[in-house]
């Protein structure tokens, strides 16, 4: 299992806009998924993944954030997530394109 493209098949099983990279050009709502860490051993993956909710306005970018920490809790047991923890959630605006967007910070097991 790819804990990366796994996640982003499930937020797009929610109808979210849901990718690896930022889309050119972007939607007005949208979310990414980077796996930034984590590693393997007996088969399972320990993935630490960058989870990023991008809106027009901070609020909107917000309220996504707190709805997908929702949504990706609710993968644990499920698919080959063992356990799904969100770390933490900030926000962190874009500099480059000035959306809103806030990130979590997602902690994932899951059977390779």
């Amino acid at each position: 299992m790819n804990v990366e493209q796994a996640v982003i098949q499930a937020l797009a099983a929610n109808g979210r806009n849901a990718y690896a990279d930022a889309p050119n050009p972007m939607p007005s709502e949208f979310v990414t998924v980077e796996r930034t860490g984590g590693g393997d051993r007996n088969q399972v993956d320990a993935a630490t993944l960058a989870v990023q909710c991008w809106a027009d306005r901070r609020k909107r970018a917000a309220d996504m954030a707190d709805d997908v920490r929702s949504e990706l809790k609710e993968l644990t047991g499920t698919g080959g997530f063992g356990a799904v923890t969100v770390q933490s959630i900030y926000n962190w605006p874009d500099p480059q394109s000035r959306k809103a967007r806030y990130q979590l910070t997602v902690s994932v097991v899951a059977h390779v």
